[in-house]
């Protein structure tokens, strides 16, 4: 489960991170997409058992497109099908989570800068 998890993520913030180059094993320089599929490669050479990496990659893809892909499109109509539920912020915000209770822990998309980005790689 936790392989699974970490190639969701990956694949996720490699998708949102297009332009981020990313060097791996310290010899392949790659951009961010491609390091779940290099990882992928490498399970597959040393174990043969690609299961859970695959299963990453479905799920990272399901809630990139349904979180930011679809809800552009005209068919959707600007529903946000993977949207916080309201209950949920709702008691959020009661017990204190939410921005206005002081959480500096949550950000916005837009409170993110293009420097925030650069991992110091020095690209």
């Amino acid at each position: 489960m936790s392989e699974s998890l970490l190639t969701m993520i990956m694949y996720f913030w490699g998708r949102r991170n297009h332009a981020a180059m990313v060097i791996v094993f310290g010899l392949i320089i790659v951009r961010a997409p491609y390091v779940c599929f290099i990882q992928l490669f490498f399970t597959y050479y040393l174990e043969s058992l690609i299961k859970h990496e695959l299963i990453g990659i479905f799920l990272g893809h399901f809630f990139y497109y349904f979180s930011y892909i679809f809800p552009e499109l005209p068919l959707s109509k600007g529903i946000k099908i993977l949207e916080t539920p309201k209950f949920f912020e709702k008691f959020c915000s009661f017990i204190g989570l939410d921005k206005e209770g002081g959480n500096d822990i949550l950000l916005d998309d837009d409170e993110l800068e293009e420097e925030d980005l650069n991992l110091g790689l020095g690209f």
